[in-house]
């Protein structure tokens, strides 16, 4: 539990100007390190502020919560002032009620833990060194370079000794162990004896830094190197040097004149005043005798004192001591100049300067108190400083020509420096508070830290201001009559005016926006969150509290409400529409005798195309290929038409196929007046000009984009699209045409709708229900791939979202009279030789790999990848197909051995591979065991892939040899009812693709695949990566596709080393 602290505590402790500066430091830089127990029973407390420079600071407290003792590193600090560190940790300390009350009960335990014990026992019996003694002096060398000095070190114990021959020595031994250095008649150093104060160590460094530079100098330059026995400090590093002495003793030796300095003060006095002499005005400043110490006059000693002098201070002392000038004579002219730029320079050095009697009405010296105002100015904060006395007040940025008030510049400063720490920035005569966070931390806390420190006067609209932290959000969302689904929004608190803004700030992820009242919202609410989260899903093109969406974002609402979003308030409208939809099977729906040749399949697809249309929505019918879906979409158009004879029909289909859809059109419905739009330019352009009678217009996606300006202007009741990946390609002309069709429904045919890529389903659902999967960069963000992967939420997400719109159906699931696929996976053991070239090659792999990915990292290395794992997979099938002269592999002696067996039990084989060499290594040994072949691969030309495969099917061929590239589509081979698939691939639908050049229509055997695996490789981990990635995609539709190059990119490096076998060989 957090407490208040009062300022006046803090500044009690460390004085204003420590609490001032400690404003300036970040409260998320200092941290607890916990406590000890003393020897008295009391707390001390260890604090560390880590910044640019760190600091430790010690608190001991006793169990009535009194401080005892405070101390911290920093070089700023000193027990009568303390310093900014301290003051952070104290406000850390007694804002934190637990830590205290924790404290407290433990100081009032009657024994100490035992670790605080054993620690403080064993700090007793260590042997604690005492600090030696050191000291430095500065003696100058030359009188006609002042500012060249040679630095004196002086160490010892009792007595210190300068030194000379072992200067060199003591430097280099710094931070060294063991190291005994005689130094005087009475003085011997040794480390194990004497310690460096922690005050002393940024001495040593610098004396070691210096050392070092100089033997490297003299190492490069000189042959011989002498030793160091002094150490000579040029006018560049003087300053630092003096710097180094700031809290500790050190003389100066200026030809032979002594100074001893105790530290160096940054309060130099003069005696200033003002005098009147004939309507003239003369400045008198009275000081001792002043001598730089640096050229700039930085360090100065007077009268026996060491100044550091701030830039502006010592500008003015040097034009003064040079000039020999201690009075100055101003002409009224020169006041105001004086006033605003010499008077607050002389002040800074007598801060109670005396002005005489005469002109004091001009001249005003007063107890002067700030008082600070502020007010609201539209969305800025207006801050004025005023100082005031017992009789006036004033604006200390306005200028009075006639009357000047002298005041310390210090205290206004400090004023200063706390309003740019809440962020304000001066402008004129003003300070200004633009940025809206900094405006709103103002309003909850700085106004109130000013107001304890300061006279303030706020502004009363400034004063009730507030920030709204806590919004309540109510939703409506209803389906009425028209089946339009109406919405309204309320935000409590939020006027509806202010709605837009709430809207498009949340849009900007802004953290906050200002209302017209003038309060803020806080935009970081999980309520608002959870409202954007909504607003943003549902695709609204506008910032209207109330209005209309599609239909079809019933689904997405009610997956919202599954996720129990209280934003969201559904009328029973929703669900029920819904309820409607899932009884799409058990609609009545009257088939003519003719479409009795429908299998039960069939006319559940055209239930649910009919319900789709019904109810508004649009949908995919994703059959897989040979399932009828050209049939299903006929007779749905026919049902349409018998409820509406007027309304039209539009099919886009490949051009290869619209002369299939014709035929089809001719067999099962020549009674609907269709047209094919698929000729000339002058042909097509005379059918679409009398198309007042024609029901269906079936036409390819070519002819579409030709003539869209026509497709454009004419509303459809229902736009089909054949093979609909064909509009995968988001950016396509082609695409783009076919989303500019207008129809009330929607329909995409196509047995793969994803093909590549989840963002192909993004495509087709724009155009069935624009705007359901949201913008693509936004669908991408949370669908793509690599997402569903890592994400089950994201996968279940999407998969709800789009599975009432999709109808898939697999021939293993509808058509039962289809024989049987045996899968068997055949395990091959490496030969030894080829075993030890896989163990070489697979660790010179992991080498390159590591090496690639440290360079330049994973996604840059994806061919470098792709290619060495490629030389992994050829020595699994056979060492010859990576190097001339390898060993055989054991899988080709698997293979023919196979192939012979088969042949002898009458079956016929179709072989693939990726590797169209592997295939052509078989060849000899065929031909040696008389075993009859066919040969396919990319560089056969289509007719002789004809003539082959017309071959294969009548004649006795044994087996065909096939590159799976080649030839994993477009070949009906069902007289072979046994595939092997020599090595497996990526991708697990690309094999099913090509085993199905012998599993589908027409095969009348039970197919056996077999797939070789060699055991204890990259094989085997590429199945169980087949595997995963299967089971993600049937999770989504039924078992999606990808090209093996898009599947390797979407490789995690744990996917990769996976592949590898982890750090180890599996032999």
């Amino acid at each position: 539990m957090s407490k208040l602290v009062r300022v006046e505590d803090i500044v009690k402790v460390v004085g204003m100007k420590n609490y001032i500066a400690s404003l300036e430091m970040l409260e998320t830089n200092l941290s607890y390190r916990g406590y000890q127990l003393n020897e008295k029973k009391e707390a001390v407390l260890e604090f560390l502020y880590s910044a640019k420079e760190k600091a430790i600071v010690h608190i001991t407290i006793d169990k009535k919560r009194n401080i005892k003792a405070i101390q911290c590193d920093c070089e700023h600090f000193n027990q009568d002032v303390y310093c900014p560190h301290v003051a952070l940790a104290i406000k850390y300390l007694f804002s934190d009620e637990t830590l205290v009350n924790h404290l407290i009960q433990r100081l009032n335990k009657e024994q100490d833990d035992g670790f605080n014990r054993l620690l403080f026992m064993a700090m007793k019996e260590e042997k604690i060194k005492k600090p030696l003694r050191i000291s430095l002096g500065l003696k100058q060398i030359d009188r006609y370079e002042p500012f060249i000095y040679e630095l004196q070190v002086r160490v010892g114990d009792r007595k210190e000794y300068l030194l000379k021959r072992q200067l060199e020595e003591f430097i280099t031994s710094y931070g060294k162990e063991d190291v005994v250095i005689p130094i005087g008649k009475e003085f011997t150093y040794d480390s194990k004896e004497y310690t460096v104060a922690k005050q002393d160590e940024p001495v040593m460094e610098f004396l070691k830094m210096y050392v070092d530079s100089q033997m490297i100098s003299k190492a490069f330059y000189t042959y011989a190197r002498r030793e160091i026995s002094s150490i000579t400090i040029s006018k560049s590093t003087l300053s630092h040097v003096l710097g180094l002495c700031k809290n500790r003793k050190f003389y100066v030796d200026q030809l032979g004149k002594k100074t001893v300095c105790d530290g160096i003060s940054d309060q130099f006095h003069l005696d200033a005043s003002l005098l009147d002499e004939n309507a003239k005005v003369r400045l008198s400043m009275e000081y001792g005798d002043i001598v730089p110490l640096t050229e700039d006059y930085e360090y100065i000693l007077s009268d026996g004192i060491c100044y550091r002098l701030g830039k502006d201070e010592r500008k003015l002392l040097r034009l003064l001591v040079r000039n020999h000038k201690k009075t100055v004579l101003l002409t009224e002219q020169d006041l105001p100049s004086f006033v605003d730029h010499v008077l607050p320079k002389v002040l800074k050095f007598d801060e109670h300067m005396k002005i005489a009697p005469s002109l004091q009405d001009r001249f005003q010296i007063g107890e002067w108190v700030p008082r600070l105002y502020f007010e609201k100015r539209k969305k800025e904060i207006v801050a004025h400083i005023h100082l005031k006395d017992h009789k006036e007040e004033f604006d200390i940025y306005k200028k009075d020509e006639n009357r000047y008030y002298v005041y310390s510049h210090r205290m206004v400063e400090e004023i200063e420096s706390l309003l740019v720490h809440y962020g304000f920035r001066r402008v004129k005569d003003e300070f200004v508070l633009k940025d809206e966070e900094a405006v709103i931390y103002f309003i909850e806390r700085g106004m109130y830290v000013i107001s304890e420190q300061y006279d303030t006067m706020i502004e009363s609209s400034l004063k009730k201001m507030k920030v709204n932290r806590k919004t309540k959000v109510e939703s409506s969302f209803r389906i009425g009559q028209d089946r339009i689904l109406n919405y309204e929004f309320q935000l409590e608190g939020v006027e509806q005016e202010d709605f837009s803004n709430v809207l498009e700030a949340l849009a900007k992820k802004k953290k906050y926006v200002q209302l017209k009242s003038g309060d803020y919202l806080d935009l970081e609410q999980e309520a608002l969150e959870e409202f954007d989260q909504v607003y943003q899903s549902l695709g609204f093109s506008n910032y209207d509290p109330k209005g209309k969406l599609p239909i079809y974002e019933c689904v997405r609402l009610l997956e919202m409400g599954r996720h129990q979003l209280g934003t969201l308030s559904l009328d029973d409208s929703v669900e029920k529409y819904m309820e409607e939809f899932k009884t799409y099977k058990d609609q009545k729906v009257k088939f003519t005798k003719e479409e009795s040749i429908l299998r039960d399949y069939q006319m559940t697809g055209v239930k649910w195309m009919l319900m789709i249309a019904h109810l508004g929505f649009g949908g995919i019918l994703a059959d897989e290929m040979g399932l009828g879906k050209s049939l299903q979409t006929i007779v749905y158009i026919k049902h349409r038409l018998k409820e509406d004879p007027k309304r039209k029909f539009l099919i886009v289909v490949p051009t290869s196929l619209v002369y299939n859809w014709q035929n089809e059109w001719e067999k099962f419905a020549p009674h609907i007046h269709y047209e094919v739009i698929h000729e000339t330019k002058e042909k097509r352009q005379k059918k679409l000009e009398h198309l007042e009678d024609c029901q269906v217009v079936i036409t390819s996606y070519g002819t579409l984009r030709n003539d869209i300006d026509f497709y454009r202007d004419v509303c459809f009741d229902t736009c089909l699209i054949d093979e609909a990946q064909s509009i995968k390609n988001v950016g396509s002309e082609t695409t783009m045409a076919v989303k500019q069709v207008v129809a009330n429904t929607k329909f995409a045919l196509t047995g793969t709708p994803i093909e590549n890529s989840v963002l192909e389903l993004w495509s087709i659902f724009d155009y069935l229900m624009p705007g359901f999967l949201g913008d693509l960069p936004s669908f991408k963000e949370r669908y793509q791939i690599k997402n569903l992967e890592e994400s089950a939420e994201a996968l279940d997400e999407l998969r709800s979202l789009i599975s009432p719109f999709i109808l898939r159906r697999r021939k293993c699931d509808v058509l039962k009279d289809l024989p049987a696929k045996i899968e068997n996976n055949v395990y091959v053991e490496l030969s030894d030789e080829q075993k030890a070239l896989y163990v070489q090659t697979l660790e010179e792999t992991k080498l390159k790999i590591e090496e690639a990915v440290a360079d330049s990292g994973f996604q840059k290395n994806q061919f470098l990848i792709l290619s060495l794992l490629m030389k992994l997979r050829q020595i699994c099938i056979d060492p010859r197909l990576l190097f001339e002269g390898g060993c055989i592999g054991s899988k080709m002696e698997t293979v023919i051995d196979l192939v012979s067996q088969i042949k002898e039990n009458g079956h016929k084989i179709l072989l693939f591979s990726q590797f169209p060499s592997a295939l052509k290594l078989l060849i000899p040994k065929l031909e040696e065991k008389g075993i009859s072949y066919a040969y396919l691969d990319g560089q056969t030309k289509s007719k002789e892939r004809m003539r082959l495969v017309e071959n294969f099917q009548k004649n006795d061929e044994t087996v065909f040899l096939i590159s799976l590239k080649a030839g994993g589509t477009g070949l009906n081979l069902t007289s072979a009812d046994v595939v092997i698939h020599l090595d497996p691939w990526w991708n697990p639908q690309v094999e099913n693709q090509a085993t199905d050049r012998s599993h589908r229509i027409g095969q009348k055997n039970v197919v056996e695949v077999i797939k070789l695996i060699t055991k204890g490789t990259i094989e085997e981990r590429i199945v169980e990566l087949q595997r995963r990635k299967s089971e993600l995609s049937a999770r989504l539709i039924d078992q999606g596709t990808e090209t093996a190059d898009t599947m390797l990119t979407k490789l995690s490096e744990e996917d990769l080393w996976s592949l590898l076998g982890g750090t180890e060989s599996k032999f």
